[in-house]
């Protein structure tokens, strides 16, 4: 563990965690708990490194995430639903349209039946 890390904490840890040589982490864990008091061992595990750490990966974790997209309000728009017609009827939905720079409109008409089978359309435009 490079000393850098350790230089503002108290002189006591450091001398315990330079004297330290295990090359396994959990047995630097174990010896590391035998040597020091338990104060002494939550300021080693809750260390610059570790908070360090800590922040970089919730900083990556923040960055990975999406970020919540902005609700728009919108206005919605509803389509008339298409209702049928009574049974044994026929229904003739028409619409229209006109343009005022062209001068020119346009009539469409469709029938369906009861059971929105179609049945025939027609158009006329000028």
């Amino acid at each position: 563990m490079a000393r850098c890390v350790w230089a503002l904490e108290q002189e006591e840890i450091v001398e315990h965690l330079s004297e330290m040589h295990e090359e396994d982490a959990r047995a630097w864990v174990a010896a590391l708990i035998k040597l020091v008091s338990h104060g002494d061992l939550i300021r080693v595990v809750v260390s610059p490194l570790s908070t360090h750490s800590f922040v970089n990966n919730y900083v990556s974790d923040l960055l990975a995430s999406k970020p919540p997209r902005a609700v728009k309000a919108s206005v919605q728009t509803r389509h008339p639903k298409w209702l049928p017609p009574p049974a044994g009827c026929t229904k003739v939905n028409v619409d229209a349209a006109i343009s005022k720079n062209l001068g020119r409109a346009f009539v469409g008409a469709v029938a369906r039946d009861q059971a929105g089978k179609f049945l025939g359309a027609s158009e006329c435009g000028s």
